[in-house]
Order: structure tokens, then sequence, then C-alpha cells
């Protein structure tokens, strides 16, 4: 799943966010804490583009914010977070370690 949640953010990054303009760039991190008694994984993307209208061909109900916002989450029993700033697309994924 967590393939299937970077190749969506990619091609999106490439066909209309950071990476489909010079100069535009993506951070990527994760992290593992503990969080009330259980290890929970937090995975990161933030683009920082510089084409003006970046955004504005994001869909609320596309496959791609389907896919993001409520299948990702509830297939892996975390939560996500899918944002749109004034520098690109922030999305937060956070769900329990096995």
């Amino acid at each position: 799943m967590i393939g299937l949640i970077v190749h969506e953010l990619a091609t999106n990054a490439i066909k209309h966010g950071a990476l489909a303009a010079k100069g535009g760039r993506v951070e990527v991190a994760w992290s593992v804490s503990r969080l009330e008694g259980a290890d929970m994984l937090e995975f990161r993307w933030r683009e920082h583009t510089t084409l003006a209208n970046a955004c504005s061909v994001f869909s609320d109900d596309g496959f791609g914010s389907v896919l993001l916002r409520r299948a990702a989450p509830a297939q892996l029993r975390g939560k996500a977070e899918l944002a749109l700033t004034g520098e690109g697309l922030l999305y937060r994924l956070e769900v329990p370690v096995p």
C-alpha cells in the first residue's frame, strides 16, 4: 500500500505539482515514534512548487484523493491528512507499526 501511495504522489507531482516545473522539489520523510503504547510510523510528503496554479487541478473526488484520504488509511488502520498549501501539496500518513 505504501508503494501505491508513493506512486500516486510522485505521478501527480510530475504531472501537476512540484516536479512539473523547473525549481520545484519534494521532501519525503518518515519516522517511527512511540504513541500511547504503540509504535507509529509517520510518513510525510511535502511539495514546494514554483507553479502558481499547481493546486488548481486537485480534485476531492478523484482516484488519488480517495486513495490518499480514505482507502490507504482504512487499509493500514491509520489516519491521513492531505492539504494544499501556498507552496504545494502536503500529505501526512500515520499508521501503527506491526
